[in-house]
């Protein structure tokens, strides 16, 4: 079971090898994909970027383009934009992950 990011990347890639795919998407929201794609990379997994939103929009922008547009302009999102860019920030110092893991665990029991 993966919690964060680091995790589903070492997790998905075992099931890569094990299973011989090579072609794979990430799916997750705008401001979460570039640094699931850094991750992924960084595990040796070459993966297409695929942002929620656009998909959905894509789908029919009259339905979910106000949804979307409410959900890019939420409280709960701008947090989630602040929290992404601290473990951007922290990936640069520490390539490996274990700072944006340590973060990432102490950020989720802070919100219970």
């Amino acid at each position: 079971m993966s919690i964060n990011t680091q995790t589903n990347a070492s997790e998905v890639l075992k099931i890569l090898q094990e299973k011989g795919i090579e072609d794979v998407a990430i799916l997750t929201v705008g401001f979460h994909l570039p640094r699931s794609e850094k991750v992924f990379a960084q595990q040796g997994i070459s993966a297409t970027g695929l942002v929620s939103e656009d998909l959905l929009i894509g789908r029919s922008s009259m339905h979910y383009g106000p949804l979307m547009e409410r959900f890019k302009k939420s409280g709960r999102v701008k947090m989630e934009q602040g929290k992404e860019l601290l473990l951007r920030a922290a990936l640069v110092f520490d390539p490996k992950g274990k700072l944006p893991q340590l973060l990432t665990s102490k950020i989720r029991n802070s919100d219970r």
